[in-house]
């Protein structure tokens, strides 16, 4: 008997094949959303791999230029705990791309045949070989990301020597390094050349301007026993020997950019997880559905001696068989999808993460395709097995508890609906439990579109704020050649056509506890656009007197806890220092870990004379305009000889605007998912209303109702449905917007205040309607074709 039953449980699937590839279908896209787990931990694997193939540095020191030969690189490597080490030239110039002017990073490469930490790796073309091969350059694919293109193989492109004069470059190859292509991709375009050709095109030759090595042991003792050989043996080689910045110790196991990865990384498991939830409930509403259906069949078996274990058993196999099906379908789209995800993170860290299979992935694709489908489907089952022939046979018939409820009382008066639109609504309302599960599906997707529309809405408006804060539309500071810039170069340039202001800045690496952060001096009146949140800017007399005091960002303020009044230590290149705090500013510059001095207090810490660094307002905010000024700018100081390298700050602007977009395009992508679950809730929920009331459909039509007024009695059942998973799904989406944003509030220090706007639940609502009206066309075209005679018979 056993045998026969399973045969015959297993022609259901042949028998209804519409209804396996809509259940097939829906399990596919609960294990879709597993895949979504998968991204994050391949790209972090393929990170690890790249610094492992890259010989990722474990600290950086950066002297102010040192000749290091052979012989003394040889000593450096021969060093206590370090494992390695190697010596750069770097240098920021000026490139010139079509009719623009930008900055460009030169990083010096000793020797590419023979590298030992932070490995340029060279891809396409050649390396260049030194003096030999003239000026020529290997370009990082990571430059163009950012619409700062740094030139293509073989071309040539001009980059500003120390005489000031524009030298053509050659560009030999493309390649990069992990950790040049993420400061390319956060900061300006970079080109690797031989450290003879930097030599050439900087204001300084035979130096080396970077000390990267690794170490062996990387407890905190044996770490700074090395540092302090390498800086010794840096002091032997030359006593004066200073550092532009902060020593750079990389935390064990992390890799550039993992933090701000980390931050976005709540994304992924929010989408993934809300994704699963969506696939999951859609499972179960399907398997109870298809169990309900099989009502009149189970109770056929048990009237010819069907045992109830045998019938169990012999649907498990039917279930198990659609569970196999779902997850094979899944994990074909998944493992794709996961992997072009993933490849398309790593175009922006210049790593090519390449195909690769996750054995997480796989175990819970089974687990949740397989084991999740017979979970879902066992408790329909039981019921379904205990109810007896009698009722059965009867079939589900009408819901005779329906009218009980206020809410269906006031259905049955809904006076101003069409009659066609009163049976739809009230069919909703009849089959509770099933419009409940498709409601959730629906809710889940249009809360998931709301929850992350919100929080990209909030990010974004914090970046501009950010941005604009910054002030100014030319940057312009000194590039090391020619005269230093000066407050003569500054009164130059504000007395040509077009400059508003010349805004003097100085800056100065700092350590507040251990957060590396960055001072920035400021005037009294400046540029910056700050925001106080308690407190005050500081004066013009706390700046003459370069009195001790500060401003800090709101994320260093809640990391160390931080008030006003406070007394701050932070240690500088220059030693220790006591700030006191007189105010808390509100803008993320800097991640929001920023510190304003005033600015002759930041001369008097460095002991600069004077600012290289300036901020200049234009009068104008056009494009066009703000070039013809920077063009007149860089005319100027070259007439007198000044060396210095001049950002358009639009060009940055536009850079983040363009990082925006970016998690803007992944977000939604991560996101279709769950969309796509909602409204296959609302297919299955159609098409399972439509095989139900088949019989009901044939009387419809035998009393003169028109394949329209069937349409539209569906119809309006899936309105019904849309709005009031659009209403639950707006309280949904608050929630989730709720959960990432106080994920993000822990990853950055600091309170982000919410944007829920309305306009995107308008969207949200018009969006959902316009795809439900897609997605339930075909099962609306059956209803309406059916004809009574058919219809009738159905069983």
């Amino acid at each position: 008997m056993t045998s026969a039953l399973t045969r015959f449980s297993w022609r259901q699937l042949s028998r209804h094949r519409a209804r396996t590839a809509l259940t097939i279908t829906t399990l596919a896209a609960a294990v879709l959303g597993v895949w979504l787990f998968a991204a994050p931990r391949n790209f972090d694997a393929a990170m690890n791999d790249r610094v492992e193939s890259d010989l990722l540095h474990d600290v950086i020191l950066r002297p102010d230029g040192v000749v290091i030969d052979d012989e003394a690189l040889a000593s450096l490597r021969n060093l206590p705990n370090v494992q390695d080490l190697d010596v750069r030239a770097t240098h920021i110039t000026e490139m010139r791309v079509a009719d623009r002017t930008q900055d460009v990073w030169l990083v010096g490469v000793r020797d590419f045949e023979d590298q030992h930490v932070n490995v340029v790796d060279v891809d396409e073309g050649r390396a260049p070989d030194g003096r030999a091969s003239g000026l020529q350059a290997v370009t990082d694919p990571v430059n163009d990301l950012g619409g700062r293109s740094a030139g293509s193989m073989g071309d040539t492109v001009l980059v500003r020597s120390a005489t000031a004069q524009f030298e053509p470059v050659s560009i030999s190859g493309e390649g990069s390094s992990v950790l040049f292509a993420h400061n390319s991709s956060e900061w300006i375009p970079v080109l690797y050349v031989p450290a003879e050709v930097l030599w050439d095109l900087a204001p300084f030759d035979q130096l080396f301007t970077r000390v990267e090595f690794r170490v062996a042991a990387r407890d905190d003792a044996a770490v700074a026993a090395a540092i302090d050989a390498v800086r010794g043996r840096l002091a032997d080689i030359k006593p004066t020997v200073r550092y532009n910045q902060l020593v750079e110790i990389r935390p064990e196991g992390e890799w550039p950019g993992e933090d701000d990865f980390d931050n976005f990384l709540i994304l992924f498991w929010v989408i993934a997880g809300v994704s699963l939830a969506s696939g999951l409930v859609l499972v179960a509403s399907t398997m109870t559905t298809l169990m309900r259906e099989q009502a009149r069949e189970i109770a056929i078996m048990k009237s010819l001696g069907g045992r109830r274990r045998s019938i169990i058993a012999s649907y498990l196999g039917s279930v198990g068989l659609l569970g196999v099906g779902g997850t094979l379908l899944g994990i074909a789209i998944g493992f794709p999808m996961s992997n072009l995800l993933t490849n398309y993170l790593g175009r922006f860290q210049g790593v090519d993460p390449g195909w690769r299979i996750s054995g997480l992935a796989l175990g819970l694709s089974v687990l949740v395709g397989i084991g999740g489908t017979l979970v879902a489907a066992l408790p329909a089952l039981l019921r379904g097995t205990r109810v007896t022939v009698r009722d059965a046979l009867g079939g589900p018939g009408p819901d005779v508890s329906f009218g009980d409820s206020t809410l269906d009382r006031l259905l049955t008066r809904a006076r101003p609906l069409p009659r066609t639109a009163q049976i739809g609504v009230r069919a909703a309302a009849r089959r509770k439990g099933r419009t409940l599960a498709t409601q959730l599906q629906i809710a889940l997707a249009v809360g998931t579109l709301l929850g992350f529309t919100a929080v990209l809405i909030t990010m974004v408006a914090i970046s501009q704020q950010s941005s604009s804060a910054e002030g100014g539309d030319i940057e312009l500071y000194s590039s090391g050649s020619g005269r230093v810039l000066n407050s003569s170069a500054a009164e130059r340039v504000a007395d040509i056509e077009g400059v508003d202001r010349v805004q003097p800045i100085i800056g100065a690496d700092m350590l507040v506890g251990d957060t590396d952060t960055f001072a920035w001096g400021l005037p009294a009146d400046p540029v910056y656009g700050y925001e106080l949140s308690d407190g005050r800017w500081f004066s013009p007399a706390e700046n003459d007197e370069r009195a001790q005091v500060a401003v800090v960002g709101p994320a260093l303020a809640n990391i160390h806890e931080i008030e006003v009044g406070d007394t701050v230590r932070a240690e500088t290149l220059s030693g220790p220092v006591a700030l006191e705090v007189v105010g808390i500013d509100t803008t993320m510059v800097g991640d929001g870990q920023a510190v304003f001095v005033p600015i002759d207090t930041v001369l008097a810490l460095t002991g600069v004379r004077e600012p290289t660094w300036f901020w200049i307002t234009t009068t104008s905010s056009n494009t066009g305009d703000i070039d013809r000024v920077a063009t007149e700018i860089r005319e100027t100081l070259d007439q007198g000889g000044y060396g210095y390298q001049a950002d358009l700050r639009y060009l940055e602007r536009e850079a983040e605007r363009q990082e925006d977009r970016t998690i803007i395009t992944i977000v939604l992508a991560l996101g279709i998912p769950v969309v796509a679950m909602g409204m296959l809730g609302l297919v299955s929920a159609m098409t399972t209303n439509i095989l139900e009331r088949t019989r009901e459909i044939g009387i419809l039509r035998s009393i003169g109702a028109r394949a329209r007024d069937i349409r539209r009695v569906f119809l309006a059942e899936a309105v019904v449905l849309v709005v009031l998973g659009w209403m639950a799904g707006i309280a949904v989406g608050y929630v989730i917007a709720r959960i990432i944003l106080r994920a993000l509030n822990n990853a950055f220090g600091v309170s982000f205040a919410l944007r829920y706007p309305l306009w995107p639940m308008a969207v949200a609502l018009v969006l959902t309607l316009m795809i439900a009206m897609v997605v339930v066309r075909r099962p609306l075209r059956r209803a309406g074709k059916l004809p009574p005679s058919v219809a009738l018979r159905y069983e």
